[in-house]
């Protein structure tokens, strides 16, 4: 059975070309059949990376019509090419012998297997394996066997690696894990089994749904698998376990081969998580956003209900203001005269009503935070105690975070005299610190406020997190990046050696130019005139009078007929055809859309839309 080809036009030309070289070797044939057969399994080889079936010859007709092109030859004499299969089987040798071409024996299949098993170890996908595949046999300049074979070689590789991972994780399971593993899934008559509990999607942002997400992270270190190495199975393996685990019922897990169940778990397990913990730091930052906003709210009423005594107050400002620079009234005189226009009584009330705002709880919003202490020593604590982070060159912080966790653990009141402040905005330092006493209060909630925008601005890490883990752990790892970094430079045609990486790139950029240059006067689109670059222009279209009127016609007709809508009217109207917001909320609100949330997502969308910030929109 023949295979079907499947390749791109760019493919055709970019692989199909046949070069001087190639042109040399057709040409060593003796007749104009002989020359076009060559040619045509010349190019076919590049393709494809196999060899055209020589009984009956196998011809397909795009490259056959290239390659006849190419070489001036008709394509219909490869009719007398088809009938000496001799010729055409010495053609192919000669072929693999200039191209430098392997045939597929046991000694490649054996590399091959040893390729293929380590792709099967991160990927499950058998077409992405068999692409990789292909690759691997080019790169080697081995000859592709039959697809049947490949795909049976990938199909015994891919048993034998998650036979390899299945045993190298059950290999560090004692009893006790085993056992935990089990009741996880385990359910009674009247009650669900711990693992729906797990599944279950965070709540709105709240102390309790932060609670309930720390809860989780209780459980599954309980279990014991976070201590686990299974750097064997990769993120891309590791979250299709997940994802498998996470659509399968308690009943369907515990009907599962061993070893299965217990690499599902553990991979189910890690990546669940890695997720909390994220979601716990992400509950952090709404928490801290919502207590400010409220902080904010709160002193812009006040302000709003002392408009009048702030009137008044600036009323008094500008009299006294007037009076002072006014240059006929003597020092000796000023004072009588600032009270001539307003009185002391006046001024007075004026200096008290305004005491609150200038020096008082509302002249900064972080007096208001902290009135909300109480609110964010609800989860303050658990937050701190299970989640561990690491500065990437802040250690006042750390510091700050381990004395706080002292604290909470011997349940004491007051900081220690040596309290790290550095941390702290100088802004803020004056309102923490007073008479050289640190209000613990103030500085915790300084803290907590300053490990979520430490964390937004990546300069502090949280462990085991997906998103706000350090930024060197989302590379590959230096060992791995070693054994293949030869490999990568020399498919790449770079330089591997960094001194050598400054010339490299100024030869390549000075070969480019000198290529440029030796075509300058036959390059129509761009050249270099004067020391200038001089650059084609298309040509503009020129309408005759008459075609010009038609369009006129045509613009105004469109502009009385077209129905006009506003981008949010579309937005929402393609959202109650598509539901496309349903996909920018959490789990928990996908079901049930609330309009203001349909709202909020239409209207970031717009912001980013238009490089705005989305208050200046809602603005």
């Amino acid at each position: 059975m023949i295979e079907p080809q499947i390749y791109s036009q760019k493919q055709l030309i970019t692989l199909g070309t046949l070069l001087l070289s190639d042109v040399e070797q057709v040409m060593l044939c003796r007749r104009d059949h002989n020359k076009l057969g060559f040619a045509y399994q010349l190019i076919f080889v590049k393709l494809h990376n196999f060899f055209p079936v020589q009984t009956p010859f196998e011809i397909v007709n795009e490259i056959l019509v290239f390659a006849s092109v190419q070489i001036s030859i008709e394509q219909h004499i490869i009719i007398d090419y088809t009938k000496r299969q001799p010729t055409i089987s010495e053609h192919q040798n000669q072929i693999r012998e200039y191209l430098q071409l392997n045939i597929f024996n046991e000694e490649v299949q054996e590399q091959l297997e040893k390729f293929i098993f380590n792709e099967a170890l991160r990927l499950e996908n058998s077409n992405i394996i068999l692409i990789k595949t292909q690759e691997f046999l080019r790169d080697n300049k081995w000859l592709r066997p039959s697809l049947d074979t490949l795909r049976r070689i990938i199909g015994t590789q891919k048993e034998k690696a998650k036979s390899h991972i299945y045993q190298s994780i059950n290999n560090q399971l004692n009893q006790t894990i085993i056992d935990n593993l089990n009741i996880l899934i385990a359910t009674d008559e009247d009650k669900y089994s711990q693992i729906e509990f797990l599944k279950t999607p965070p709540s709105i942002a709240s102390p309790k749904s932060i609670l309930l997400l720390i809860d989780k992270l209780k459980l599954i270190k309980g279990i014991g698998v976070c201590l686990m190495n299974i750097s064997i199975v990769s993120n891309n393996y590791q979250k299709l376990l997940f994802k498998y685990a996470n659509r399968c019922s308690a009943h369907r897990l515990r009907e599962l081969e061993e070893k299965h169940r217990y690499t599902v778990l553990v991979c189910f397990l890690l990546q669940i998580y890695q997720d909390t913990v994220d979601y716990v730091i992400d509950t952090h930052f709404k928490l801290m956003g919502k207590v400010y906003k409220s902080a904010k709210n709160e002193l812009i009423l006040e302000l709003h209900q002392q408009r009048k005594n702030i009137n008044n107050s600036l009323t008094a400002f500008n009299k006294i203001g007037n009076t002072i620079l006014d240059d006929n009234i003597q020092n000796e005189q000023l004072r009588e005269a600032i009270f001539k226009k307003i009185s002391k009584h006046d001024l007075a009330q004026c200096i008290n009503s305004t005491e609150e705002i200038i020096s008082g709880k509302y002249s900064d919003t972080f007096h208001l935070v902290t009135k909300r202490y109480s609110y964010l020593r609800q989860f303050a604590p658990a937050l701190l105690e299970h989640i561990e982070f690491e500065s990437n060159g802040n250690s006042d912080i750390i510091e700050a975070i381990s004395i706080l966790k002292e604290l909470n653990d011997d349940n004491k009141r007051k900081l220690p005299d040596d309290a790290p402040t550095n941390f702290i905005p100088s802004k803020l330092q004056k309102i923490i610190e007073v008479d050289g006493e640190i209000k613990k209060a103030d500085w915790e909630v300084a803290l907590l406020t300053k490990i979520r925008d430490e964390i937004k601005a990546g300069n502090l890490s949280v462990t085991n997190s997906k998103r706000f883990d350090k930024f060197d752990n989302f590379f590959m790892p230096d060992s791995e990046w070693k054994k293949i970094k030869s490999d990568f430079f020399k498919k790449a045609k770079l330089s591997e050696n960094p001194d050598e990486v400054g010339e490299f790139l100024t030869q390549r950029l000075n070969n480019a130019y000198d290529n440029f240059l030796a075509t300058d006067k036959q390059n129509s689109y761009a050249k270099v005139e004067n020391d200038k670059w001089i650059l084609s222009v298309d040509p503009a279209l020129e309408l005759t009078p008459q075609e010009e009127a038609d369009l006129n016609k045509l613009k105004i007709w469109l502009s009385n007929h077209m129905e006009s809508i506003k981008l949010p009217d579309l937005l929402i109207a393609v959202d109650n055809e598509l539901h496309l917001t349903r996909h920018f909320m959490s789990p928990n609100k996908q079901s049930q859309r609330e309009v203001d949330d349909v709202c909020a997502v239409l209207a970031t969308i717009m912001a980013h839309g238009c490089f705005i910030g989305q208050t200046q929109w809602q603005d």
